[in-house]
């Protein structure tokens, strides 16, 4: 199977959502069975269909077959609903927290560089929310793909290299925009991305330097010792890499690990939530 290099990922739903991106990218299709696939300029773009399901599987198919995901930042792009009148439609929100409407489980993607966006949490729904049917809402703003997209890209990323630009299209008024607005809006947010992506590729070059191979290779250790899932590993050089960068401090000592025997699962979860206690003492 084909594999690909993209230093940036993205994952639309529509694939007017991804019409825009398509014409500014410059990117081409790649014949593919699977799904729509545009690549072009270290960026590739896949369109998952409408759904955290089907979110989920295009951003876990996209991301396991790129070569470089080292040097690589996913981002989905898509439309979101709101209440709040307060947002005018075509406002770009820069995703906080996620949060699935069906589970209950929440997702924070890590936002460790300045920007001049508008902050917001999603719920993301099974069905399209509408007055009609509307359930209590607990967060801000809703959508039906940010949490499928968070628990496929948060399987192979860290969470400061995951990241969701939603765009205002309706207030949950039943009001469905036609493809030429949905483009139109697409389109004027493309500046937007471009300024998340620039500050979350250089704060991965910055990161590469916070955590030097000796720790790197320690921290890998670690994970092998007690088991860890690739999430659990990321999620490890995570607090790492903050704490260095919240303490100036080398990371901490963990050799006592390495005496203790790791047979299950839970064993293995018990020291890795001492791992994060002692990372998040200073």
């Amino acid at each position: 199977m084909e594999r690909w290099k993209g230093r940036l990922c993205l994952i639309t739903a529509l694939s007017v959502e991804a019409k825009p991106l398509i014409e500014h990218y410059k990117l081409s299709s790649i014949n593919n069975r699977y799904f729509r696939i545009y690549e072009g300029n270290d960026i590739i773009l896949i369109i998952s269909g409408v759904g955290k399901i089907k979110s989920s599987i295009a951003t876990t198919y996209i991301l396991s077959q790129i070569d470089n995901l080292d040097r690589c930042v996913a981002l989905n792009i898509g439309l979101c609903g709101t209440q709040d009148r307060s947002h005018n439609r075509g406002t770009p929100i820069l995703v906080n927290k996620v949060r699935d409407r069906d589970t209950g489980y929440e997702y924070f993607p890590d936002i460790l560089f300045s920007h001049n966006m508008i902050e917001g949490g999603v719920e993301t729904h099974s069905v399209l929310v509408s007055l009609e049917n509307q359930p209590p809402i607990e967060e801000k703003f809703v959508d039906m793909e940010a949490s499928g997209f968070f628990e496929g890209a948060s399987t192979f990323l860290p969470p400061h290299r995951i990241s969701c630009i939603k765009v205002v299209s309706d207030y949950l008024d039943g009001y469905i925009p036609d493809k030429t607005d949905v483009i139109h809006m697409i389109g004027e947010v493309i500046p937007a991305i471009d300024c998340i992506y620039r500050v979350m590729e250089y704060h991965m070059e910055h990161s590469t330097v916070v955590l030097d191979d000796r720790e790197k290779t320690y921290l890998d250790r670690i994970a092998e010792h007690i088991r860890l899932t690739v999430s659990q590993t990321h999620e490890l050089y995570d607090m790492a890499f903050k704490y260095k960068l919240r303490t100036g401090e080398d990371i901490p000592s963990f050799e006592d690990i390495f005496a203790i025997e790791v047979k299950t699962k839970e064993e293995g979860k018990r020291e890795f939530e001492r791992i994060k206690r002692i990372f998040w003492s200073k």
